[in-house]
């Protein structure tokens, strides 16, 4: 168990969560980055309005640890929202992807998409980090200080001195007062926890 704590998992996850994200931005280009977007926005709509619900159902399916652990209202309803974006996100993803599939670009109209599709992409990456980072940062929250995980233990321990968690972390205000507009049902529960 010292070389997990020796290695800022934490960190390494959320650098390499950040770029790849914009290296996908500027491979996709601005037109499938955008379809990317789109699709992530529906799939945020929908995990507003259902991921609660699937967080409940995930929460009476883990019954057992839910008696152990106290409430995991906050971790099954970031873990309902994360959920429902992914599905929603690749299914509308694909289905996009798939229409602009035959599009081909000139050369010179080519290099114009790729940048702009990496500009968007390092936009899409801030906020998709820190989304993400919010996720961790409460399931991580929600971890019993003695678990049969040495990861989990570990990636506790790192939590409160991660640089790049807390960065993310502090991002949350902007990214959520950009987000509740969006959300009809408004932000879900984890969120506003």
């Amino acid at each position: 168990m010292a070389i997990l704590q020796w290695i800022p998992w934490l960190d390494l996850f959320l650098v390499a969560l950040f770029l790849g994200l914009i290296a996908l931005g500027f491979a996709l280009g601005l037109l499938k980055e955008l379809w990317l977007i789109v699709s992530a926005y529906l799939g945020a709509l929908l995990a507003s309005l259902y991921g609660d619900l699937v967080g409940r159902w995930i929460q009476t399916g883990l019954h057992r640890w839910a008696r152990e652990g106290g409430s995991l209202t906050p971790a099954a309803s970031a873990l309902g929202f994360f959920l429902t974006l992914v599905v929603i996100t690749a299914l509308l993803y694909s289905i996009l992807y798939g229409l602009t599939r035959g599009v081909h670009l000139p050369a010179t109209l080519l290099v114009l998409d790729k940048v702009a599709g990496l500009f968007l992409g390092l936009v899409s990456s801030l906020f998709l980090t820190t989304l993400v980072a919010l996720v961790v940062n409460i399931s991580l929250t929600n971890v019993p200080a003695r678990s049969e995980w040495a990861f989990l233990v570990v990636l506790k321990a790192q939590q409160p001195t991660s640089p790049l968690l807390h960065l993310f972390l502090g991002i949350r205000d902007v990214l959520l007062a950009t987000l509740q507009p969006f959300l009809p049902a408004g932000l879900p529960y984890f969120l506003t926890f």
